[in-house]
């Protein structure tokens, strides 16, 4: 018969992943009967206060298959180069951190700090947003939003914000764990049927109040609260808003990322500004206004800055730039495709 003990499963997914073991994925596969179940708990308490504004059905199913993709995506990435990657970087490393009770605590609070820049990056640099994208695409706040991710993640390079821990001296396998802990907590903060809690805890913690003012497109939430479980990056690098006024979520312009949505991230939000054509000058560079002028060229932006004078301006997701003089040619449709579906 099969081994199917504690240690006849782990031999097996030694045997599938290599040495390093992507324990992110081993526990967000292993908890997806809770997050279901949790979705379920969640569609009851908001039917029961007889919420006006219907589930949309299609797309959770929608943000369940792009979940699903970008898990084995995730886990492919993984065997092919990730683990090797990060194998490779603990080999040179600083130190030999021990994993205790005493040590958990402050390797979590590295494993935050790095997901508050990766979060942070996501947002400010076109490569890493042409993934991310994805998840803020939902007009909609449920639990199944958590769900909805982009396949393009383990290309962009999420993993390398983490790799300063590795060779610091954490071994692969508990930074990628607690990233899962990290991502696990997260699902639970895209909710609306949860209302904003005791000030301390509003404080210290990404809420459900706090994670959705960062999924919002009014235009003092933009690029705000990036912290996974915890706001206090936020709070010391000057990104923290609170929730004072109702939330409308998605992107600006609002885009309805259907069936194309895998094609239109992959082709639009890596685009030139000028052209949508090219990514290697864009790749780079912010999805907003470069240096705070308006009027920029955005592809897939998420669109809102600050211009001279400080107020906030609102992003136009590829338009282009003004025409400069003598150049007749209409800044019309040199945007990305709409996407459709």
């Amino acid at each position: 018969m099969p081994d199917v003990s504690l240690a006849g499963v782990r031999h097996l997914l030694h045997w599938a992943m290599g040495d390093d073991v992507d324990w992110k994925s081993v526990l967000l596969v292993s908890v997806t009967p809770i997050l279901l179940i949790s979705f379920a708990i969640e569609y009851q308490i908001m039917r029961g206060r007889g919420r006006r504004v219907r589930y949309d059905w299609g797309e959770a199913l929608l943000n369940a298959n792009l979940g699903g993709l970008y898990q084995i995506a995730d886990i492919g990435a993984h065997i092919l180069f990730v683990g090797a990657a990060s194998l490779l970087v603990y080999r040179f490393r600083l130190f030999d951190i021990p994993v205790t009770g005493w040590t958990v605590l402050p390797i979590m609070l590295g494993v935050e700090f790095c997901y508050y820049w990766f979060h942070r990056a996501s947002h400010r640099i076109r490569w890493f947003w042409s993934a991310h994208v994805v998840h803020h695409s939902s007009t909609r706040m449920d639990l199944s939003t958590a769900m909805r991710q982009g396949v393009l993640y383990p290309v962009t390079g999420w993993w390398l914000f983490f790799l300063p821990l590795v060779w610091l001296g954490v071994p692969p396998g508990v930074v990628f764990l607690l990233y899962g802990v990290d991502l696990f907590y997260q699902f639970f903060v895209h909710t609306e049927s949860v209302g904003r809690l005791p000030g301390w805890i509003e404080y210290v913690f990404d809420t459900p109040s706090n994670h959705r003012v960062h999924h919002g497109r009014n235009a003092g939430y933009l690029d705000r609260n990036y912290g996974g479980m915890i706001v206090i990056f936020d709070r010391w690098f000057g990104t923290y808003v609170a929730e004072t006024v109702p939330v409308e979520y998605g992107i600006v312009p609002p885009r309805h990322l259907g069936g194309a949505v895998a094609r239109w991230q992959a082709g639009c939000a890596t685009r030139s500004p000028s052209t949508c054509t090219s990514s290697s000058r864009c790749g780079a560079t912010s999805p907003g206004p470069a240096g705070g002028r308006t009027g920029s060229a955005i592809c897939g932006g998420r669109q809102a800055g600050r211009g001279r004078s400080g107020r906030v301006v609102r992003r136009q997701a590829c338009a282009p730039s003004r025409p400069r003089r003598g150049n007749r040619r209409s800044a019309r449709n040199r945007g990305c495709p709409s996407p459709r579906g």
